[in-house]
């Protein structure tokens, strides 16, 4: 857009086309209608600002009522020169939500990828990008919304997964006749991440210690559902009386942003076992919430709602474990920390792969197994004895 500057995220704004009631005022003994418009500043630059336009005299049009028809006449004529230029480059928010969405070509994708567009646009973009059109989104804006996203600690796999989406909606305006020229998201690049810090996995001991330090009987089950089914914070959120048969615990959905979801796979949508140990901690709890048979298992402090785990770890876990001199190192670490245990006990990866519903193995023995391979631990027996014969 001529004549604007970048804001600090270099999102140059444009602004909305949209439906103007406009004002009807006196001044200077005429009627005068206010609007906003394009205009030509002193500069030359095209610039959008309040606008008057003289509809007639007080002395032809004494009272207001008399020029009320002809100014609505006039906003008419405003408003459909204001929705022709939005028809020839629309807004952002209006293209991806009226046009793209609705399209036979995102409709026709399996619903979690389709789940996954309205997350990204939902949580992401939508807030980034309100003020732009087509036109004025230039290749800068994709950068610099990256480099934003990630500095509020979003990994380089969910801003990859980002400007696809981005692109993706270029490459359906092109193909479609609502914009022309190079796709501007098309040569972006994924903004330098900061190093990676290595992820944490409870041992079993460290779980122990944060039952018995934990005063809370709802952070507690909270803690031991999390060690011993794998299960990750949302579905732990998400959890129902009804998905609890006794010996199996069927994940059914998940929480994320405090929005209810459908599990992100397939494998995911599975039951988890439940040991006998973990079982009686549940039928313990349940008798005391009053034995219900339905219902949210982990319920906020009025009751009719889940509790966020963010929100119940702050303020029932982490003090309890300050006191005890535990680290708190977030909910993943038992999800890594049942993988990692499960391995120490010498279960196959295979088996390790089906508890925590990975769809893909790889999966379980790159991210979630925190152990040394038994290869390695005899090649370093072999360098001890050496050591030892030298």
């Amino acid at each position: 857009m001529l004549g604007l500057t970048d804001t600090a995220i270099a999102i140059a704004p444009t602004h909305r086309r949209r439906y103007q009631k406009g004002a009807l005022v006196q001044k200077f003994g005429s009627w005068h209608a206010r609007y906003y418009g394009w205009a030509t500043s002193k500069a030359g630059e095209r610039v959008w600002q309040q606008q008057s336009t003289v509809l007639g005299r007080l002395s032809d049009y004494p009272n207001q009522s008399d020029i009320w028809p002809d100014f609505v006449e006039f906003m008419k004529g405003i408003n459909a020169a204001n929705f022709d230029m939005e028809a020839h480059d629309p807004s952002f928010v209006y293209f991806v939500e009226r046009t793209y969405f609705p399209s036979d070509q995102v409709q026709s994708l399996v619903k979690s990828t389709r789940d996954g567009y309205q997350d990204i646009w939902d949580l992401h973009l939508k807030a980034l990008l309100e003020e732009h059109t087509l036109a004025s989104f230039r290749p800068v804006t994709s950068t610099r919304i990256l480099e934003r996203l990630r500095d509020k600690g979003l990994g380089k796999r969910s801003l990859q997964h980002i400007k696809s989406f981005m692109s993706g909606i270029y490459t359906f305006a092109r193909s479609h006749g609502y914009f022309d020229g190079p796709n501007p998201v098309a040569g972006t690049r994924i903004p330098k991440m900061p190093a990676p810090e290595e992820t944490y996995a409870y041992s079993n001991e460290e779980e122990q210690q944060m039952l018995k330090a934990v005063k809370s009987a709802k952070a507690r089950l909270a803690i031991a559902v999390a060690s011993w089914t794998g299960i990750d914070k949302g579905e732990l959120e998400a959890l129902r009386w009804e998905d609890f048969n006794g010996d199996d615990l069927y994940i059914r959905r998940k929480i994320w942003c405090g929005m209810e979801k459908e599990p992100k796979t397939d494998a995911r949508k599975a039951l988890v076992p439940v040991i006998p140990h973990l079982r009686e901690l549940i039928e313990g709890y349940r008798e005391s919430m009053g034995t219900p048979v339905e219902g949210w298992v982990f319920t906020a402090s009025r009751g009719k709602k889940p509790i966020r785990m963010d929100n119940l770890s702050k303020r029932e876990i982490k003090p309890d474990l300050k006191k005890a001199k535990l680290e708190w190192h977030g909910w993943h670490a038992f999800r890594r920390g049942l993988a990692t245990n499960l391995s120490e006990l010498e279960v196959p990866d295979p088996v390790i792969q089906r508890i925590l519903r990975h769809a893909d193995i790889a999966t379980t023995q790159r991210h979630y197994r925190k152990t040394v391979p038994k290869s390695a631990r005899k090649a370093m027996a072999k360098l001890d004895s050496a050591v030892n014969r030298g």
